[in-house]
């Protein structure tokens, strides 16, 4: 479908408002952040628990040659992908030097209330902090679209997220509740809209050709994450939850309502197979 632009209000040309296009976002899971991500040389974890950081070293150890002793900078800059969201996600549930791999492949997240100069280091519970946000937030939607109530400590994090006081209808009232649903929807909203609001690096507007269009986008890990969460909730392609993994990921067809759905990894592994002799053996000596 074609969007026309809005009708001039001025006779300025430089002031009508046909110069803005219509909002025009993209559906497929594709976000406007910016296409690169600097990282460091190398990312070291220091410090024991809970105390742990991680230490970004943004030049190589000295090299010394016949001539002269230099430093080599840091490593070229990492396209981002659009599924970027999902690797960050799995870090809620991963060991520590899986999050140090991925912060030495993308960077530091540039969370706004850590120093703005360049990042030294980030606590690693700030990482696992916002990969547990990360995905209650999924959690949640994915609740929400499948008409189910979701898992209380989800909603409570999202309401910890937003300094609210945690309300336990919130979990346990049913679907059909319109009230509540409505709440459900506007905490996930709000999650993600404070997610936003408190990366910098962004923006709203960029000019294509002559003509400003409304195109958010990001520069900072942590703000292209936001992103990237607020359009994967909102795109029209599903997402669920493996049974056994509890890892996301899009089916290729829609299941029946009821079933456990599996990914495949874990289908190639043969999980529902082991599944259903549960059920199996569980019926027998019932």
């Amino acid at each position: 479908m074609r969007l026309t632009s809005v009708s001039p209000m001025a006779p300025n040309k430089f002031y009508a408002l046909d110069t803005f296009s219509a909002v025009s976002l993209r559906r497929n899971g594709k976000v406007a952040t910016g296409s690169y991500l600097q990282p460091p040389y190398a990312v070291r974890l220091s410090g024991d628990e809970p105390s742990k950081i991680l230490l970004f070293d943004w030049t190589s150890p000295l090299v010394h040659t016949r001539y002269n002793t230099f430093r080599s900078t840091s490593r070229p800059p990492n396209k981002v992908h659009a599924r970027l969201w999902k690797q960050f996600a799995d870090l809620a549930r991963a060991d520590d030097e899986a999050v140090r791999r991925f912060s030495e492949r993308w960077g530091p997240l540039g969370f706004p209330s850590l120093p703005s100069r360049t990042v030294l280091s980030e606590p690693l519970r700030i990482w696992r902090d916002f990969a547990s946000l990360a995905t209650a937030v999924l959690r949640c939607s994915i609740a929400i679209q499948q008409r189910r109530t979701g898992d209380a400590e989800d909603w409570k994090h999202l309401s910890d997220w937003l300094n609210r006081s945690y309300d336990a209808e919130i979990a346990t009232a049913p679907w059909r509740d319109s009230v509540m649903t409505l709440q459900r929807r506007a905490l996930v909203a709000s999650a993600l809209n404070r997610w936003y609001s408190e990366s910098k690096g962004h923006n709203l507007l960029k000019f294509q050709g002559d003509k400003l269009v409304i195109a958010p986008s990001a520069t900072t890990l942590f703000g292209i994450l936001g992103l990237q969460l607020a359009y994967s909730i909102t795109n029209a392609e599903p997402m669920l939850v493996c049974c056994h993994c509890t890892r996301f990921f899009t089916p290729q067809y829609k299941p029946a309502t009821g079933v456990r759905t599996f990914c495949p990894a874990c289908r190639k592994a043969g999980k529902p197979q082991m599944y259903a002799m549960r059920d199996y053996r569980a019926r027998a000596q019932a």
